[in-house]
């Protein structure tokens, strides 16, 4: 692959130039007891955007370097990833 862009003029980017067009997801299973509200306080404090209810689960939707973060707000809260 590199051959073919080389002899070609292409190149391939630098590690992390098109992380932009990503975002991270995380998805959390509803138990019960807990409502999308519980779940909105504890991810947008940890840095997420959104969350989408996709029927049996939580899309979170976050920056990749906030998916860290989100995960252990999730854990730190008792809930199942």
């Amino acid at each position: 692959m590199r051959t073919a862009l080389n002899r070609n003029g292409g190149q391939f980017a630098d590690p992390g130039s098109v992380s932009y067009v990503f975002a991270a997801r995380v998805c959390d299973r509803p138990q019960s007891d807990r409502s999308e509200d519980d779940l909105l306080e504890v991810v947008l404090d940890a840095g997420a955007e959104e969350i989408n209810d996709i029927g049996e689960a939580f899309e979170i939707v976050s920056e990749p370097g906030d998916f860290v973060a989100v995960r252990t707000a999730l854990q730190g809260a008792g809930m199942r990833l």
